[in-house]
């Protein structure tokens, strides 16, 4: 994005928002370093801890993240509002005004993450039984991550979107380190599962320091003053609904795997899950980047926005289509070079499991632009797919195989969808400057 000054001769600032192949280069090597950096510690944290706890154990591990991604989206909804008015302040030269968001949206982020958490420790009993985790650590764990994750996730869309790119990678970088090293200790000291979910808890707790400290330097700035939640609240629970539907999409399987299969059978599939995910976990390293270019970019123009898309999309194709061909090629490799032998049986399931990762990756590239540019017409289309999907696995789910071609078909069903939004987007006029993307959306929430 072009960091243009003020117009020659004193007039209003120009908007940030054009393409500019260089600030554009510069900011995909902090923003996808970061988020590599991040994920490749992630990965770790999975594969060094899932040879310790043993397949039936780390099936529980995998299955109580999946739920914390699925109620994570609380969290992301609050970001991408935060990332739309942020990217707004900025493209506007407003850089002052950021502070005073970020101080008076934190009492907000902070009640709803913890509404989040309780809910999900009332809920922990029921799913307990259903799920067979008995582990009341683990819970208890994972009610906390929710809690932080939610205000995480607050903290680091209002940075994304001031472009302050640098703080995000290390942010990320810092809770994925300190996950990894506090889970590492707790499950070697005999705290299995719980020990692990409480890692992950510890490392959102650094994660928010680093990013809620710059952010909320220099508040006593009064442009900006006066924001409220309810003025987002609209905004906030549209994106709610796309992104819960996104990652059910994403985790459902896993869900029906744990209460369907056998422990130890349950444990491959989900081994076989993470390595295929990162098709989309790659594709997630753009996606910081994208969304507020996208945001400040509706400031600029149809034609701004259509060469940025055009750019991400080829870089996403590209990349999924030589991460499908080589664990279609090469997945007992995979597997044992991650997971480790008792983990073996899992390459059966990582080919047909990669197809559907494929697709998820293209549908969340497409989902999470159209979130931040504030059209919010995909939701109808990602809830229905949920529900096709949900329901045929409640039904015929009982193998993997039965599991994966229900997801593979649920998944693709979207995928016209996502794509005729998108183009839809870049034929409209350029955003007007004075009012939020969120809210200046054209597209109601059928």
């Amino acid at each position: 994005m072009d960091v243009t000054g003020p117009d020659a001769g004193g007039g209003a600032p120009t908007s940030r928002g054009r393409f500019h192949w260089p600030t554009f280069a510069a900011d995909a090597l902090l923003v996808s370093g970061g988020a590599l950096a991040a994920n490749i510690l992630n990965y770790v944290f999975h594969f060094t801890l899932s040879r310790k706890l043993g397949p039936d154990a780390y099936g529980s591990l995998a299955t109580l993240l999946a739920i914390a991604m699925v109620a994570g989206v609380i969290g992301s909804s609050i970001g991408t509002v935060a990332m739309q008015e942020t990217a707004r302040l900025w493209a506007m030269h407003r850089d002052a005004a950021v502070a005073s968001f970020g101080r008076s949206m934190l009492r907000s982020a902070l009640a709803i993450g913890a509404i989040v958490g309780v809910a999900a420790f009332v809920l922990s009993f029921p799913l307990s039984a259903y799920l067979h985790i008995a582990d009341r650590f683990a819970w208890a764990g994972l009610a906390f991550a929710l809690f932080a994750g939610v205000v995480a996730a607050y903290a680091r869309g209002a940075i994304q979107g001031a472009h302050r790119f640098g703080l995000y990678a290390a942010s990320l970088i810092a809770e994925s380190g300190t996950k990894l090293l506090v889970g590492f200790v707790l499950v070697t000291i005999g705290y299995a599962v719980g020990g692990a979910i409480a890692g992950v808890a510890i490392g959102l707790v650094v994660g928010i320091a680093l990013a809620l400290v710059p952010l909320l330097a220099g508040a006593g700035a009064k442009d900006g003053d006066g924001y409220r939640a309810l003025q987002f609240g609209r905004s906030a629970s549209r994106l709610a609904v796309i992104y819960t539907a996104s990652m059910a999409l994403m985790f459902v399987d896993t869900v029906f795997a744990k209460h369907s299969l056998p422990g130890d059978e349950a444990g491959y599939y989900t081994a076989a899950g993470l390595i295929a995910r990162i098709i989309p976990f790659g594709i997630g390293l753009i996606v910081p980047l994208v969304t507020p270019k996208a945001a400040a970019a509706r400031h600029a123009g149809a034609a701004a926005l259509a060469r940025l898309l055009g750019v991400t999309l080829a870089i996403a194709c590209v990349g999924t289509a030589l991460a499908l061909a080589i664990m279609e090629a090469i997945p007992g490799a995979l597997v044992g070079l991650t997971f480790g032998a008792k983990f073996v049986s899992a390459a059966s399931v990582l080919r047909l499991y990669a197809v559907d990762t494929s697709l998820i990756a293209l549908g969340l590239l497409g989902t999470s632009y159209l979130a931040a540019i504030g059209e919010y017409g995909i939701g109808a289309w990602l809830v229905g797919a949920v529900v096709f999907e949900a329901g045929a696995m409640a039904i015929w789910g009982s193998t993997p195989a039965a599991l994966l071609s229900i997801a593979i078909a649920g998944n693709a069903l979207v995928l016209p969808a996502i794509a005729v939004f998108v183009a839809r987007s870049v034929r409209g006029p350029a955003q007007a400057s004075g009012v939020p993307p969120a809210e200046a959306s054209n597209t109601e929430f059928p």
